[in-house]
């Protein structure tokens, strides 16, 4: 239980979270095909306890839930959070430039 929660409150670096995305992509999982852009273009880490990232991506709605789980997997394999509970949000380009 202690484990879990030091785990919980780990902050990753900005340099190290933006470049998790395409990272996650080239290792497996979803490829872009048909010459689509690429689905994701980075991360950033917005909280802790539990720790919270938001991902930027083409279109979000359209993600498929096994690239959703491998990036989730990625993180917490690269950055050792353990049993740590992760919470991912997907969020467009639309969704970027419109704010």
């Amino acid at each position: 239980m202690d484990e879990a929660f030091a785990d919980a409150g780990k902050r990753v670096p900005d340099t190290r979270a933006q470049r998790v995305a395409p990272g996650g992509i080239r290792q497996g999982a979803e490829r872009p095909s048909q010459g689509r852009e690429r689905p994701l273009f980075y991360a950033t880490q917005t909280g802790i306890r539990p720790p919270r990232f938001v991902v930027f991506c083409n279109e979000a709605r359209r993600l498929h839930f096994s690239l959703r789980r491998h990036l989730e997997n990625s993180l917490r394999e690269r950055f050792e959070f353990g049993a740590a509970p992760l919470r991912l949000t997907f969020r467009s380009r639309r969704e970027r430039a419109a704010r």
